[in-house]
């Protein structure tokens, strides 16, 4: 059964959580349904906006999987384990983006070099504030091996990659800790059957 079109669904659209231009289905919930389905004969509650926000709805059959890649200052690991994400999963059914509690001013420029290297731009890339907001629509967060300044957000189911901070690092350590956010996100699309 389809939902039509909604302003609702179109404004989640422009924030990435759903595609406008794709067919979205009605699943089950379990929170409390308002309204009545559109579709003639049927007379089963629902309530897009519920449906929505807690992520039931799909897409072509698939879950659109919004993942958050999270660290201190989202200036190395998040911002190249977003990108690669971003890169290498099929953009109609995950996303990934990245923040940090406490952000920098810009993306190390090790990473910038590092990144550039393997065809992946983040010249334009910024570091920004992880928020209640931001996260609104995901379903997992991973953490970059902060410790105890590691974001936390309710809800979320939880990893985290114990990563090392490229800042300063060597250009062939930071080589080394591209190639293994690499292949961690690799293994997190076959897990996820997004590869």
């Amino acid at each position: 059964m389809l939902l039509p079109r909604s302003g609702f669904e179109l404004s989640h659209a422009a924030r990435g959580t759903v595609r406008p231009s794709e067919q979205i289905r009605r699943e089950r919930c379990s929170r409390k349904r308002k309204g009545i389905c559109p579709q003639a004969g049927c007379k089963q509650k629902y309530n897009p906006r519920v449906l929505l926000c807690a992520g039931l709805l799909r897409i072509r059959g698939d879950i659109v999987l919004k993942v958050i890649f999270a660290c201190v200052h989202n200036a190395g690991r998040s911002q190249m384990a977003a990108a690669y994400f971003n890169h290498l999963a099929d953009p109609t059914r995950a996303q990934a983006i990245s923040a940090g509690t406490e952000p920098g001013e810009r993306v190390h420029p090790e990473v910038e070099a590092v990144m550039h290297e393997v065809g992946i731009d983040l010249s334009h890339a910024k570091p920004r504030k992880l928020t209640m907001e931001l996260a609104e629509g995901a379903q997992l967060l991973i953490t970059m091996g902060c410790g105890d300044n590691c974001p936390y957000l309710p809800g979320l189911q939880r990893d985290d990659w114990p990563l090392h901070d490229p800042k300063g690092l060597k250009i062939e350590e930071v080589r080394a800790i591209r190639d293994e956010i690499k292949s961690r996100v690799q293994d997190l699309l076959r897990q996820e059957r997004l590869a």
